[in-house]
């Protein structure tokens, strides 16, 4: 039997939904893969501040997980399933 050993594992879509003590939610979807983003009101105003710390936040996500393969999480017991 073939060990199935994972060696491939990385961000691709992801969506989040981003709260604040207002009571806004906002839903931020982003494509690792493309390096893209889109914020979109899912309750609430749409607050600039709020708007552009999502956007910030976004944007160090991209940065730090595009392309980062996961697999060796997954290795030798590393993350229980």
């Amino acid at each position: 039997m073939k060990n199935n050993t994972i060696t491939k594992f990385e961000f691709n879509l992801a969506r989040y939904i981003v709260a604040n003590e207002e009571g806004s939610e906002l839903i931020l979807e982003i494509d690792y893969k493309n390096k893209t983003f889109k914020v979109s009101v899912l309750s609430g105003a749409k607050e600039p501040l709020f708007m552009n710390d999502v956007e910030r936040i976004a944007k160090g996500l991209i940065e730090r997980k595009h392309g980062e393969n996961f697999a060796w999480k997954f290795q030798k017991g590393k993350i229980d399933n």
